[in-house]
């Protein structure tokens, strides 16, 4: 779960106030939209049940549609202008999944064989 995180990280990291948070908690439910010049990236986060759910859109075209469960580790990094959102897996096969926002966006991931 997102423990060391706070809701003002997110926030931060996204430049955006959530949308739609759950009733319970925003750990139990939040969506961001981040937007910059073409890109528009659609979260919902779901911390206490250790998901993601991403929308990257460029342009108007959807460029990735992702859900990923088993996060374990959710740590923001930012250093020299690059900041990015780095999620560690339960399986052991699922290194880790990197969604960077700045300077510009992409994703990141690795997997490896048993």
């Amino acid at each position: 779960m997102a423990d060391a995180l706070e809701l003002l990280d997110f926030e931060t990291f996204f430049e955006a106030e959530p949308k739609n948070v759950s009733p319970d908690g925003w750990v139990c439910g939040a969506d961001f939209t981040y937007q910059r010049g073409d890109d528009r990236i659609d979260a919902r986060l779901v911390a206490v049940d250790e998901e993601l759910s991403l929308k990257w859109w460029q342009a108007g075209k959807l460029r990735a549609d992702i859900r990923l469960t088993g996060i374990v580790d959710w740590v923001i990094e930012s250093e020299s202008g690059k900041e990015l959102l780095r999620l560690k897996f339960q399986h052991p096969n699922v290194v880790y999944f990197l969604l960077q926002l700045r300077p510009h966006v992409s994703l990141g991931w690795a997997t490896q064989w048993a």
